[in-house]
C-alpha cells in the first residue's frame, strides 16, 4: 500500500511538472501585448482685462449626441476657470461622470461660455492608429505603437 502511494505521488508530481513546463512554453508562444491610451483636454476661458468674478460654463457634445457640462466660478487668476474633459464634466441628462471613447475614437464639439455669453467653440477628434512592429520577439518591439 505504501509503495502504491509513493508511486502515485511520483506520477502526480511528474505530471504537474510536465504541465507547468508545457503551460509556460505555450504562454510564451501565445503572449501578446495590449496597450491602452486615452485622452483628456483642458479648456479655459479668462478675460485678462476683467478684475471681477464670473461663471465659466463648458459644454462638450459627443458625436452620438451625448452632452457633457462643467461649470466653474472663476476670478482674477486664469487657472481658476480651467477644466479638464472628461474629468470635470457630467452628463447633462443623467448627471453621471463624463466618459470618452478611448478604444475607437470619436469627434467632440465644445463651447465655452462666460457669464452666459458664448466666447469660443470648436471641435476635437480622438483617434488611435495601430501599427505593426518589426520584431515581436523583442519586448520594446512587441508593444503596439499608438499615434495620437
Amino acid at each position: 500500500m505504501k509503495t502504491i502511494n509513493i508511486l502515485c505521488s511520483i506520477l502526480l508530481a511528474s505530471g504537474l511538472a510536465l504541465f507547468t513546463t508545457t503551460s509556460t512554453a505555450e504562454e510564451k508562444i501565445k503572449r501578446q501585448w495590449q496597450t491602452s491610451a486615452c485622452f483628456n483636454f483642458s479648456l479655459s476661458v479668462w478675460d485678462k482685462k476683467s478684475q471681477g468674478h464670473y461663471l465659466a460654463k463648458y459644454i462638450v457634445t459627443a458625436a452620438d449626441g451625448k452632452v457633457f457640462v462643467a461649470e466653474k466660478k472663476a476670478g482674477d487668476n486664469p487657472d481658476t476657470a480651467q477644466v479638464t474633459f472628461p474629468d470635470n464634466f457630467r452628463d447633462k441628462d443623467t448627471n453621471l461622470k463624463a466618459w470618452i471613447n478611448c478604444s475607437h475614437g470619436e469627434s467632440y464639439a465644445w463651447e465655452m461660455y462666460a457669464d452666459g455669453m458664448l466666447v469660443e467653440s470648436g471641435t476635437f477628434v480622438t483617434s488611435r492608429k495601430k501599427t505593426k512592429v518589426s520584431n515581436p520577439d523583442r519586448l520594446q518591439d512587441s508593444i503596439v505603437k499608438t499615434v495620437m
